[in-house]
């Protein structure tokens, strides 16, 4: 049996995509014997690099979940997440790129379009 300070389970970094004012749920999974006990997450858009508050994320063994609102332009960046287990922290962070999305008038337009066709085809 070895032993190994967790690694993410997900070797690429996620792009993501989110309005102002979504919530996305990031995962960050990693792989680590003993299985990963903490994790913290940070920010940062800027080149500084914040940590973000233990109330926005829940761990379970192995694994934890961040719910993140971008609520300005300055909310979006990228967000880092690292395990501990007994052998020590991650080396290398769980990557996630925050991009923001727009939700267009045209993309509205063709969701209800492509609908209205559906409902028409039945």
């Amino acid at each position: 049996m070895y032993a190994d300070a967790p690694i993410c389970a997900v070797e690429h970094e996620e792009l993501l995509g989110a309005l102002k004012h979504e919530t996305l749920t990031l995962k960050c999974e990693v792989d680590a014997s003993p299985p990963a006990e903490s994790f913290h997450w940070t920010f940062n858009s800027s080149g500084e690099q914040t940590e973000l508050p233990s109330r926005l994320h829940s761990s379970e063994t192995g694994l934890s979940r961040l719910n993140y609102t971008p609520t300005s332009d300055l909310d979006y960046g990228t967000i880092s997440c690292w395990g501990r287990n007994a052998i020590g922290v991650q080396k290398t962070p769980c990557v996630f790129q925050i991009i923001a999305a727009e939700y267009t008038e045209k993309i509205a337009f063709d969701i209800k379009t492509t609908e209205s066709e559906a409902k028409m085809n039945m």
